[in-house]
């Protein structure tokens, strides 16, 4: 028993220390500090998907037919419409200046790009996929995305986070039938289909820079928890 007592006790002790490297926040200052900010795109295209709920009850056969169709077409049809219109690498980059604007704005700091010279800190925001999702709540840009802070002087790790999240498109409305409204989730479906590339483009952009600031946000609370 006092073996395995050991055992377990040796384990708990690797597995804090694998978890330490991700939150040495409070090790660092950041005021007036060079931090050199890299954006990748994992994913090469953007991804859609459709997603429609049975008819509301008392709609008309003409809105529940639309609703079967959109059903299963949808998801097809959304997907080769909205392939290729969004520069993905964009959308990363988006997110990676939401944290830098705020940096610069808290902490005053110097914005740098790989092969400016040295440097103290180096931000590494990584877009896993990127998703254009309509269902009966509404349009979504569905981004999943991470963020590391590294040391510049020996790229240890500092801190980590990961975002995943369903954020609600902000876009100009368009053209929708009003037949259409009259079931659940078919208004969004349509929306999404009836969205022509700029508008997509616009949008996804916009969306993504909103995400941004909200990757931002969740990283400047950090360092405050951290004090």
């Amino acid at each position: 028993m006092h073996l395995r007592s050991v055992i377990l006790s040796l384990l708990v002790l690797a597995s804090l220390a694998a978890c330490s490297s991700t939150g040495r926040l409070g090790e660092f200052q950041f005021n007036q500090k060079r931090v050199v900010f890299r954006s990748i795109a994992e994913t090469p295209a953007m991804s859609a998907s459709v997603h429609v709920n049975d008819p509301a009850p008392g709609a008309t056969p003409w809105t529940a037919v639309a609703s079967v169709l959109l059903s299963i077409a949808g998801s097809a049809a959304a997907d080769e419409g909205v392939q290729n219109t969004v520069n993905t690498s964009g959308v990363a980059a988006l997110l990676s200046e939401g944290l830098e604007s705020s940096m610069l704005e808290r902490f005053h700091i110097t914005p740098m790009s790989d092969g400016d010279g040295e440097a103290d800190f180096i931000v590494e925001t990584r877009l896993h996929n990127v998703e254009l999702t309509a269902d009966p709540g509404g349009v979504f840009l569905h981004l999943e995305a991470s963020q590391v802070l590294f040391d510049w002087r020996d790229l240890s790790e500092i801190y980590d986070q990961d975002f995943d999240e369903h954020i609600a498109l902000r876009f100009n409305g368009v053209g929708i039938d009003p037949a259409v409204a009259s079931v659940i989730g078919v208004i969004s479906a349509v929306q999404l289909l009836s969205m022509d590339e700029k508008e997509i483009q616009d949008a996804v952009l916009a969306t993504a820079r909103e995400a941004g600031h909200v990757f931002a946000d969740d990283f400047v609370r950090a360092v405050a928890h951290s004090r």
